[in-house]
């Protein structure tokens, strides 16, 4: 592994790290700022540094953000969608693949997260299986393979890179097909913005679709949503 692998899993890492972000509770006017005008950007130049094609998806998210009258129709949103009882979309994934809270999938992350001394950041109060909780710890594990890669340990850079890989299997795979349908669902019947369907559907892309990377990647774009370089423990 060389140079080029290390930044294809930073590339990666910091995707995971924009869906971190953009999951997470929405803030204020200074979040609705990064998330209307920085993240498909961000987005644009990630997909395009791993070989995801997601460019319809993020020029249709980009409209649809562009929709949105301030961060309070952001934050209502995202509460009348993952929040506000009846939930419409389980924010809490490892329900579509335990049937409820708290089973085999849960402990299971517990698990992987205790690994690699992965604690949730003080914005994800819920479970360990949210879609930002997730993410954040799939972008240290490309963090990790990164800093490897970079260091000329490719037996520790594979490791880290298979065990992302094994993670997304185990549980983004499982669960985002019918997190995805009820996103759509209850947007479309309620009219809602969809602000959301087309992230989850970036997040479908990634972890369904083949990933042509770049074969030489002598740069990275500087991101603005979520910063290069921070967890997003510390971006948020």
């Amino acid at each position: 592994m060389h140079s080029d692998s290390a930044a294809l899993a930073w590339s990666k890492r910091d995707f995971w790290l924009c869906l971190a972000r953009a999951f997470a509770p929405p803030g204020g006017a200074d979040y609705l700022t990064a998330f209307t005008a920085d993240l498909p950007g961000d987005l644009e130049a990630i997909a395009e540094e791993i070989g995801l094609v997601l460019s319809a998806e993020v020029r249709d998210f980009a409209a649809a953000a562009r929709q949105l009258n301030g961060p309070i129709e952001l934050q209502k949103l995202y509460a009348s969608l993952f929040l506000t009882p009846p939930t419409p979309v389980m924010a809490n994934t490892c329900v579509y693949i335990d049937g409820g809270l708290m089973g085999q999938s849960e402990q299971g992350l517990q698990e992987a997260y205790a690994r690699h001394g992965f604690e949730r950041h003080k914005h994800f109060r819920d479970l360990n299986d949210t879609v930002g909780v997730q993410s954040d710890f799939l972008a240290l594990l490309y963090d990790k393979a990164g800093i490897r890669a970079k260091a000329g340990d490719d037996i520790e850079a594979r490791a880290y890179l298979t065990e992302a890989e094994s993670f997304v299997a185990a549980y983004p795979c499982r669960w985002i097909s019918p997190f995805l349908h009820d996103l759509e669902n209850v947007c479309r019947e309620h009219a809602l913005n969809p602000v959301y369907v087309h992230l989850a559907r970036m997040l479908w892309l990634a972890v369904r679709a083949p990933c042509r990377p770049r074969r030489y990647m002598s740069f990275m774009m500087v991101r603005r949503f979520c910063p290069r370089g921070r967890l997003a423990a510390s971006a948020l």
